[in-house]
C-alpha cells in the first residue's frame, strides 16, 4: 500500500460517474483507510428473479460495519445487518440480503496495487426483485473520522425486466347511439410496453380513415353509432417479454330496426289443406326488444291484440348467430300460422321495442293453389287432408 506522509489530516478524494474512492492518513500513523475501489456493473434481472449488485472494496474484517447499501434515502444494511423496518418478498422471507466475499468477482478486472489480502466483494442481493425496484442502489462507506461528503460511494444500477401487464380500470361500456366513448389501457413493463387498439372481429375503427389499429393508450371515438358494438381488445407489448392483451365489450343503446331481408316480407300458401306458414322478422336494437306480432297491420288508434301462443299461433324468438342473411346481434322472432285458412290471408305486422324506440313492419299470406315449403309432398303425391 503505497502511504503519503503528511503533517496533518489529508483526503484525496477521485470521482468518477459511477463512483468515488479516495485513500486517508493521519501525521505519523500508517492508519488503513477503507476504500471503494471499482464501479458497480448494471445488473439486469427478470422480474420475480433475483439481482446481485457488487460492491469492491479493501477494508480490514473489524471495518466491515462501515459500509452499508441505500436504495434511494433509504438505508437497507450496514454491513450484513439489515436495518428496520426489515422489507418482506414473497413467501415471507427477507427482500434483501447483504454479505461480503473475500476477494472481487470473477468478472472484475485486475486491480494492480490493490491489497488484495483486504479486498472484498460487498453484495446486495435482491430477492423476488419487481418494477418497483427499478432505480440506483449505493453503496457507501461510512468514515465516521471524514466529513460525510468525502465518504466513498459508489452507484449501482438494479434494471428489473417485465413482461407487459394492463393495469386494471379497463371494462366494458353501455352507451346511447350518438354519444361519445373514451377507453383508457395502461400498461407497465420493462421496457415500457407499446400500447395498441383494434376491434376483435377484425372491423375498422370507427375513427378518421377508418383504422384497423391505433397505437395509443387512449381509444376515443367522439359519435357512437350502432355498428360500433361488439368486443375492443387492448394490445401491450414490448422488445423483451412479448405482448398481452385484454378485450372489453362495447354494447349501444338504440331503438330497434327490422327488416324482412330473407323472405322480401310475403308467403304464399294453399289453404284447407293442413299446412302451415312461418313468418320471419328479423330484429337488431339494444337492449334486446320486446317483440309482437298482430294480425291486420297495426293502428296506434286501435285496440291493437297481440297475437299469443295458441292452437293456431305459435310464437319464438332465437338468435341468430349470424346465419345466412344476418348479423350475429340479430335476434329473429318467427310467427307460425298453422292451418292455414282463408281467412288466415293478409297481413301481419311485426313489431319491436324498447325504450329508445320502435319500429314496426308488415308481411301478409296470400292464396297459392298449391303447397309452398318444406312440409309439402312430393310432386305427385296426394295432398294431405285437413
Amino acid at each position: 500500500m503505497m502511504l503519503l506522509p503528511s503533517e496533518e489530516q489529508q483526503a484525496i478524494l477521485m470521482k468518477s460517474s459511477h463512483y468515488q474512492f479516495f485513500a486517508h492518513y493521519t501525521s505519523g500513523v500508517n492508519q488503513f483507510i477503507p476504500q471503494i475501489v471499482d464501479s458497480i456493473n448494471v445488473e439486469v434481472v427478470q422480474e420475480k428473479n433475483t439481482g446481485y449488485l457488487n460492491c469492491t472494496m479493501v477494508l480490514d474484517e473489524s471495518q466491515i460495519n462501515q459500509a452499508s447499501w441505500y436504495y434511494g434515502e433509504r438505508q437497507i444494511s450496514i454491513g450484513s445487518k439489515l436495518l428496520e423496518p426489515v422489507r418482506i418478498g414473497l413467501y415471507g422471507l427477507e427482500k434483501y440480503q447483504a454479505r461480503f466475499f473475500p476477494g472481487r468477482p470473477d468478472f472484475a478486472p485486475n486491480m494492480p496495487g490493490m491489497d488484495v489480502d483486504r479486498l472484498q466483494t460487498y453484495q446486495l442481493e435482491v430477492r423476488f426483485a419487481d418494477i418497483t425496484d427499478n432505480g440506483m442502489y449505493r453503496c457507501v462507506l461510512e468514515i465516521k473520522s471524514l466529513p460525510r461528503r468525502l465518504w466513498p460511494e459508489a452507484y449501482g444500477r438494479l434494471v428489473v425486466t417485465q413482461a407487459p401487464i394492463i393495469l386494471p380500470g379497463l371494462a366494458s361500456k353501455i352507451v346511447d347511439e350518438g354519444d361519445s366513448l373514451t377507453w383508457v389501457c395502461q400498461a407497465q413493463g420493462s421496457a415500457q410496453p407499446r400500447v395498441s387498439w383494434t376491434r376483435a372481429n377484425g372491423r375498422p375503427l370507427n375513427l378518421p380513415g377508418s383504422p384497423q389499429r391505433i397505437y395509443n393508450e387512449t381509444l376515443h371515438i367522439p359519435r357512437v353509432n350502432r355498428f360500433d358494438r361488439g368486443i375492443y381488445r387492448c394490445h401491450a407489448a414490448n422488445n423483451v417479454y412479448g405482448s398481452t392483451e385484454y378485450d372489453v365489450m362495447l354494447e349501444v343503446n338504440y331503438k330497434p330496426q327490422i327488416r324482412l331481408a330473407r323472405y322480401k316480407g310475403a308467403y304464399g300458401q294453399k289453404s284447407d289443406s293442413n299446412y302451415d306458414v312461418i313468418m320471419e322478422c328479423i330484429v337488431n336494437g339494444y337492449p334486446d326488444p320486446d317483440l309482437l306480432w298482430f294480425k291486420g297491420i297495426y293502428d296506434p288508434k286501435l285496440n291493437n291484440i297481440p297475437l299469443y301462443d295458441s292452437a293456431k299461433y305459435e310464437l319464438e324468438k332465437t338468435r341468430s348467430y349470424g346465419a345466412v342473411g344476418t348479423n350475429v346481434t340479430d335476434v329473429i322472432s318467427l310467427l307460425k300460422v298453422k292451418n292455414i285458412r282463408e281467412s288466415d290471408y293478409g297481413n301481419y305486422t311485426c313489431m319491436a321495442a324498447n325504450r329508445y324506440g320502435m319500429d314496426m313492419t308488415v308481411t301478409y299470406i296470400f292464396y297459392q293453389s298449391v303447397c309452398q315449403g318444406p312440409i309439402c309432398p312430393m310432386l305427385g303425391a296426394t295432398d294431405l287432408v285437413a
